[in-house]
């Protein structure tokens, strides 16, 4: 799902491959890696598509419909990627094993979370994982 949401963005910005990765400020390779599927997409390529063109990251990983979801409210890019780092290191702890599509939804489920105005955010991750502690 992730690889052809990729390429209808960049085919809808009427970019080659080596340009949308340049626009991106990727290494062409690593952006050609993502749309083969040889990639996880980064939080790098997350937060540069947002940069960039406005997609909703959350639509990228797991969106419903098939075309781009674009946001205009400006994303909190260490927060996500102190949520993400949390997750993995939390189902390391527990020796979890997700597929790609499930630890996309957690990822998806923790950034809706963080989207919404209006909440102490580093609050809310530091009572998620300490209720999970608990567990």
């Amino acid at each position: 799902m992730i690889v052809e949401r990729l390429v209808a963005i960049r085919t809808r910005e009427k970019c080659s491959q080596d340009e949308f990765a340049r626009r991106l400020g990727l290494n062409p390779r690593t952006y050609a890696g993502y749309e083969r599927g040889e990639r996880d997409p980064s939080l790098e390529l997350l937060s540069a598509l947002h940069r960039e063109y406005k997609v909703d990251p959350a639509w990228l990983l797991n969106g419903p419909g098939d075309e781009p979801v674009y946001m205009d409210q400006r994303i909190d890019v260490g927060l996500v990627a102190r949520a993400e780092d949390e997750i993995r290191k939390r189902l390391r702890k527990v020796a979890l094993k997700l597929t790609r599509q499930e630890l996309y939804d957690l990822i998806t489920a923790a950034y809706q979370v963080l989207r919404q105005p209006n909440l102490d955010h580093e609050a809310e991750i530091d009572a998620f994982f300490a209720d999970s502690d608990d567990q």
